[in-house]
Parts: C-alpha cells; sequence; structure tokens
C-alpha cells in the first residue's frame, strides 16, 4: 500500500501543491467559470498526483505552473487581494494561495533532486523543506504587492463612507458613466465597481495614474485638485484589446 499511494514524506511535501490546485480551482470558478483556469487546474491537479508518486516529470510541471504565476495579471491580482479593501475573504484567499505556493516550489524542487527516493529521505529533512516552502510563502505574499503596487485609495474611509461615494461602473467593454463630471473643491473620490468578467483598468496616463479592478471587484478612486487642473483627462483600460473594443471616458470639471 506504501508504494502504491507513497508515504507520509511523499504527503507532506505535496501538501503544497494541493493547497495550490484546491485554490486555483477557486479562481477558476468564482465569479465565474473560466474554461482556460478550469484546463490549467486539471494539468496542476494531475501534476501534483503525479509528483506525490515520485514522478520528476510531475514535479517539473508544478514547478513549472507555479512560477507561471509571476506573470504580470497575476501578480497584478494576487497584489490586489492583498492590498485591497473590498474583500478579506480574497486576501485569505491571496495569502494561502502564495504561502501553498512557496510550499509547492520548494516540494517540487526536492522531489526533482530525488525523485520515488523521498521515502527515504529523513523526517527532520522533511521538515526543513516543508518549513523552508512556508517561509517562502510568506516571503512572496510580502514581494507580489511590490511587483505590482495598487494604490492606497481609500484607506481612511469606514465601509459607511465607501457605500455613499458615487459609482462608475466598469464593463465590459466600457465605463458608466462615460463623462465624469467633478468639482476641483477638494479631493474627488468615487467607488469603481467592476460588475463583470473581465479585469479593466481605470488609467489617466496624463496625470500616471491606473486603478486596477479584478471581475467581480471594487476599489476606490481618488483625484486631487492638481490631478484636475489638466481636465478633461481622457480615461482609457489598457488591457488587452478593451481600449480598442470601446473602453475609453473622460473626467471633466464641472
Amino acid at each position: 500500500a506504501a508504494s502504491r499511494c507513497g508515504s507520509w514524506r511523499r504527503w507532506l511535501l505535496g501538501l503544497g501543491p494541493i493547497g495550490l490546485a484546491l485554490l486555483f480551482l477557486v479562481r477558476a470558478t468564482v465569479p465565474a467559470v473560466d474554461p482556460l483556469l478550469l484546463a490549467i487546474f486539471a494539468v496542476l491537479a494531475a501534476a501534483t498526483v503525479a509528483m506525490i508518486a515520485g514522478s520528476r516529470v510531475g514535479a517539473a510541471t508544478v514547478l513549472a505552473l507555479g512560477l507561471a504565476l509571476f506573470q504580470p495579471m497575476t501578480a497584478r491580482e494576487f497584489s490586489f487581494s492583498l492590498s485591497a479593501t473590498d474583500s478579506d475573504a480574497w486576501r485569505v484567499w491571496a495569502v494561502a494561495s502564495l504561502v501553498s505556493l512557496g510550499w509547492a516550489i520548494v516540494a517540487s524542487l526536492a522531489v526533482l533532486a530525488v525523485g520515488d527516493r523521498a521515502d527515504t529521505t529523513s523526517p527532520r529533512r522533511i521538515g526543513s523543506l516543508v518549513g523552508g516552502g512556508v517561509v517562502l510563502g510568506f516571503g512572496l505574499v510580502a514581494v507580489f504587492p511590490a511587483l505590482s503596487p495598487q494604490p492606497a485609495f481609500g484607506d481612511g474611509l469606514d465601509r459607511e463612507a465607501i457605500d455613499e461615494l458615487p459609482v462608475i461602473e466598469m464593463l465590459n467593454y466600457a465605463y458608466d458613466p462615460i463623462v465624469v463630471e467633478v468639482s476641483t473643491d477638494g479631493v474627488y473620490r468615487a467607488r469603481l465597481t467592476n460588475p463583470s468578467t473581465a479585469p479593466h483598468t481605470f488609467t489617466i496616463e496624463s496625470i500616471d495614474l491606473e486603478v486596477y479592478v479584478p471581475a467581480a471587484r471594487w476599489a476606490v478612486l481618488e483625484l486631487s485638485p492638481d490631478d484636475l487642473s489638466g481636465a478633461p483627462l481622457t480615461v482609457i483600460c489598457t488591457i488587452g484589446d478593451h481600449l480598442a473594443l470601446g473602453m475609453a471616458g473622460v473626467v471633466e470639471v464641472e
């Protein structure tokens, strides 16, 4: 039975990739089912099973998929979830995902080194590997916000104040309202809500401002009187071909 299912050492190494796969499944189905992410989850799950069985190919696949999470769009989403004020549940998801990612990276490197001989690795060595993976994961929790910094708008506002802000919707593929009229009497704040199925940005290149909002999430926008001094300001979405599809707007001073 031990040879078929792997020893506790392999399973302990495999807990990181297992956690990563399950948390990836959450992201593949919430807020909407994403077929591409589901396919990646299937590959990750299969590679995790192979890795627990001692397969170096499975370990290499887990490592490659884990490192692929460092691509810019994923870094943005992790950074947003770690720093945003909209959802504590997504912050927990991001922390758990990155801890699992660190664990998966170290564990996959260990299996690449020893293959199915993980059963002969000493318990102390296995414990050190797992501990190192968890430490790496918490290090990634600190690193990802630095990879894709998010503006700290709305940090001093409570939920009641945020609920009273005017709303700008980020749709597929337009802003609503398309023309935002603001006053220069103090800082202008709004809540950017994204009820669509794709991430969007609220970008004003002339003042070097960009607020990224994942699908089904929201963020706070702030514009100071200095920001508005050059109004009207053109707003665009910088993701993919969203601008070409018509996602643009204007901020005007009343």
